[in-house]
């Protein structure tokens, strides 16, 4: 297949539902551990677009007192089907989204979430108490109960280095050490044997990679930030 063919491919499918009759919400609870995936060709974007579209009007009807105020533009439907397709990938599923301010970085991410009918985490970032506490609670969800659910920082939001190390250690690791006493720790791991024997019924699983795991699959983290973000200025050193 040509460099040529593969983005053909690439640009002209979706995954998600975009008839009406095909689409039953919601299509997915948070206590399923994947979105699910309906693989479509598309010819064209007037099918796509209207099914956004009421995508779109639903949320707004749902959530009156924060209503989402964008053009569904083909530029605008791309990035959605392209984000849509990041968080149905089974193992992570995380973002890095780089936009001015103004560009409805977060617009587009709830956007594609209600889509995918993901769980948005609030957390609040303006203490560091705060911040750990709302972190801790989705871990524990994600990892212990395995439940599917999406964290959301802005630029604004990542105002300590502490909030950063902890991110990107769930990110590469599934974990963050601190995070936990060993005994919290322990009563989260003794939790999860129920859960270890329905899914390995014959066999020794260790507890803290199943937990591991089961955050790395379950927990979705999306960063959205402006091109001249500290962050980004440090990456490119």
């Amino acid at each position: 297949m040509t460099q040529e063919e593969e983005f053909e491919l690439y640009d002209h499918f979706v995954t998600f539902p975009i008839e009406s009759r095909t689409y039953q919400r919601p299509v997915t609870s948070m206590s399923q551990k994947t979105v699910r995936v309906l693989l479509q060709p598309v010819t064209n974007l007037v099918e796509v677009h209207r099914c956004l579209l009421s995508h779109l009007t639903r949320y707004n009807e749902e959530f009156g007192n924060v209503q989402l105020n964008i053009m569904l533009s083909d530029h605008v439907i791309h990035h959605v089907i392209r984000m849509h397709r990041i968080l149905s990938f089974h193992h992570g599923g995380s973002m890095l989204l780089i936009g001015a301010i103004g560009s409805h970085l977060t617009s587009l991410v709830n956007m594609a979430l209600h889509v995918a009918d993901m769980p948005l985490h609030p957390i609040d970032t303006s203490k560091n108490n705060s911040f750990f506490d709302g972190l801790r609670s989705a871990v524990r969800l994600s990892g212990t109960e395995g439940k599917m659910l999406t964290l959301m920082f802005t630029g604004q939001d990542l105002k300590e280095d502490v909030y950063l190390d902890a991110i990107n250690s769930l990110l590469v690791c599934g974990e963050y050490p601190p995070l936990f006493s060993n005994d919290e720790l322990d009563g989260l791991l003794l939790a999860l044997g129920p859960a270890m024997k329905r899914n390995f019924p014959r066999m020794v699983i260790d507890p803290m990679k199943f937990f591991v795991s089961r955050v790395k699959c379950n927990l979705h983290i999306i960063l959205c930030l402006p091109p001249t973000h500290r962050l980004l200025k440090i990456a490119s050193r």
